[in-house]
């Protein structure tokens, strides 16, 4: 790659993603490695992130409904978060050959924004299942 020639790869840190995905669930903080991955062009590792960012999201919502109330409110979001870090920051520790002076840094008020965005979609889906759900289906109700 000619760094003359491309356009820069706008990347996401480890801790933009980490944050993205506190404030707007675990499949944020995939949907940016996702394209952290689309912007080195590797489009199989983006969609596979995709697919486990949502698989993810539908397990740790499972899992958070048979909680019990006394376990911490911040606990999940700051695990995944805290994870996702570690994984981003693995994962592109070292970028592909050619990369080299041709990556920026995404913005912070964008990571800021998208996250809002997914954090939006999260409620809309979260209150849309509390509506279809019938009344004491879950434990604890």
């Amino acid at each position: 790659m000619d760094s003359a020639e491309s356009e820069p790869a706008i990347l996401y840190s480890p801790l933009q993603v980490a944050w993205g995905s506190f404030i707007g669930s675990p499949f944020a903080g995939c949907w940016f490695i996702s394209r952290n991955y689309r912007h080195l062009g590797d489009q199989r590792k983006a969609s596979q992130f995709l697919i486990w960012g949502f698989i993810l999201s539908i397990v740790l919502l499972v899992a958070t409904l048979f909680l019990p109330e006394s376990f911490p409110t911040l606990g999940v979001p700051i695990g995944y978060s805290v994870a996702l870090y570690f994984i981003t920051s693995r994962l592109f520790a070292q970028l592909p050959s050619g990369y080299e002076g041709v990556i920026e840094q995404a913005s912070n008020w964008r990571v800021a924004g998208i996250s809002l965005l997914w954090l939006v979609g999260a409620c809309v889906v979260g209150f849309t299942l509390i509506e279809v759900v019938p009344e004491g289906y879950f434990p604890g109700e």
